[in-house]
């Protein structure tokens, strides 16, 4: 048979993600359910998030992400208000740095500092430490979908009267579907 212009064997060589002066264009989006059978809470929970890096220096980002989200508890055995809301808005400067595994896959962690403002029946402020490690799928040239664990924790929360908020820490998992130019 007639070989094709490009040989099998021969490794496909795509622009690598994260060289100097790409721009890298991310989103992702989540949906949750929680019960607490203990008091009878239920909560539906919504965010959505998208993020923009520059790389000024080979593998290193520099960038922001923008995020929000929306919460609704219901507690039918409470006495009083049974529905709580919940929405928030945050803006987070962070750094990334990318180290290639392979032609397809790469490890990009990104820390950063997320400012929130968080409304229920009053409106709060906050300051958290961000670090998300995804791995990145290169899956077509310039196109990626990353997964990895995610932490946050609370360094500050106050509200509007200048009270202090309890601070939390949260731990998960991330799914981002972006690419880069």
């Amino acid at each position: 048979g007639e070989k094709s212009a490009r040989d099998d064997d021969e490794p496909i060589h795509w622009r690598e993600f994260g060289e100097e002066n790409e721009t890298a264009i991310a989103g992702s989006a989540g949906f949750g359910w929680l019960t607490d059978q203990r008091f009878g809470d239920s909560t539906v929970s919504v965010g959505a998030s998208a993020s923009v890096d520059h790389f000024f220096f080979p593998s290193a980002s520099l960038g922001v992400a923008l995020s929000g989200g929306y919460a609704r508890t219901e507690n039918p055995k409470a006495t009083g208000n049974k529905v709580s809301e919940q929405g928030d808005a945050f803006v987070e400067p962070r750094f990334g740095y990318v180290l290639p595994i392979s032609d397809r896959f790469s490890f990009y962690p990104n820390a950063g500092v997320r400012f929130g403002v968080v409304t229920s029946q009053s409106t709060g402020f906050t300051i958290d430490a961000v670090l998300d490690a995804r791995v990145l799928w290169h899956f077509a040239p310039h196109f990626f979908v990353g997964f990895g664990p995610s932490f946050a924790l609370g360094l500050f929360a106050e509200d509007a009267r200048g009270q202090s908020l309890a601070r939390t820490t949260s731990v998960g998992a991330a799914l981002s579907v972006g690419g880069w130019l």
